[in-house]
């Protein structure tokens, strides 16, 4: 069982094992189960709490959830102040995409500090608001017209994608362990938990390894704000907010190139400058996701700039898998520029749904 450290005192106040004092004239007991604890204040382990008796039915998620939330009113009582850091929303501000984007990337940041005490003084556990319960209610006495604020805490390990039912402002909290919330009360903080952007490809087959493995990690559980202001800001992106850029292009001996398969992130950040070979191509894809040669060859015959390559006529299909000339009408070399056979093939590639096509380094 993992060490506690808070406990009562005779007085049914929250003390920290720092401040817990030994003797008779001094009891303590657990703020879950109820049961007598002694402080443990030796030299060999960390200072902690125990249980006079073993206690294996003395559940840790509930002693979190019972200590979070006197600690937390203890805090908010005890402080001068007690911020919140709600999320800022931010919408890149780049007009055109050079990836292709339909919709502006977004992102989160940490967001303005918002102190409590200026508008509201009290705290209360376990209370009602019209019909919604809150673990902590913050309201103010002094000013019954200011809305109240919901504050409802989670501590256990498994992830449920919690809801806003109210349009009261509301915070749900999670806290892991009361390292977590030694935190939370050391700083008299408490953020909302920043999404990061989703970088991985839903299009690309070759990944599909990739996605299953992390989906195996362990879920960190937010800490989410809900009814505060969602007004977002409008900001250059910097590197790691960028969109990953994936790139196939054609060189102006009409070689064409991609990205190395095996290199998942492509070949840089949107914003990020091309390397000379893409900078001096007369035809290039670019997109967030890895392209594959089909899918660029279908769009290099939509747009019709009179390039075209063997694996883009009919024929090619016919003997692709065998040791024979890939074309029986034009045997002697690859050269689809000059055959008077080329049939262009019905390409039935799925289609990436965003991207950008560049014609000799000018967007198309």
């Amino acid at each position: 069982m993992t060490n506690h450290l808070h406990a009562l005192n005779r007085d049914n106040h929250l003390i920290h094992i720092n401040d817990a004092q030994k003797g008779k004239e001094h009891s303590y007991t657990c703020p879950a189960c109820g049961a007598p604890m002694i402080p443990k204040q030796g030299k060999k382990q960390a200072w902690h709490f125990a249980h006079k008796a073993d206690k294996e039915n003395c559940c840790a998620e509930t002693y979190l959830y019972k200590v979070a939330k006197l600690r937390i009113k203890q805090c908010f009582e005890e402080s001068s102040s007690f911020i919140i850091k709600p999320a800022q929303r931010v919408i890149c501000n780049v007009e055109d995409c050079p990836v292709g984007r339909l919709k502006p990337c977004e992102w989160e940041k940490e967001g303005s500090p918002i102190n409590l005490k200026e508008n509201y003084d009290t705290c209360v556990i376990d209370a009602m608001s019209d019909k919604f319960h809150a673990d902590l209610l913050i309201v103010s006495k002094s000013n019954e017209n200011i809305p109240p604020i919901l504050i409802n805490i989670s501590v256990s390990t498994t992830y449920c994608e919690p809801c806003a039912v109210t349009d009261y402002k509301k915070i749900n909290l999670h806290i892991s362990s009361e390292e977590d919330l030694l935190e939370i009360v050391g700083k008299a903080t408490i953020s909302e938990t920043i999404k990061e952007p989703e970088q991985r490809n839903p299009y690309d087959n070759d990944n599909e390894e990739y996605e299953e493995s992390e989906l195996d990690e362990d879920i960190s559980i937010p800490t989410i704000f809900y009814n505060f202001d969602d007004t977002p800001v409008f900001e250059r992106p910097d590197e790691k907010h960028q969109a990953y850029k994936h790139s196939w292009w054609i060189k102006p001996n009409y070689g064409y190139q991609s990205d190395e398969p095996s290199v998942f992130y492509g070949s840089g950040r949107c914003l990020s400058s091309n390397i000379s070979s893409i900078e001096n191509s007369v035809f290039c894809i670019q997109a967030r996701y890895k392209i594959n040669r089909d899918f660029a060859f279908k769009i290099l015959a939509q747009i019709n700039i009179g390039i075209r390559y063997c694996p883009m006529c009919e024929f090619y299909e016919w003997n692709r898998c065998t040791e024979n000339p890939p074309c029986p009408t034009y045997a002697d070399k690859y050269e689809a520029q000059k055959c008077k056979f080329f049939k262009q093939k019905i390409d039935k590639t799925e289609e990436i749904p965003e991207y950008k096509v560049y014609i000799n380094g000018k967007p198309r």
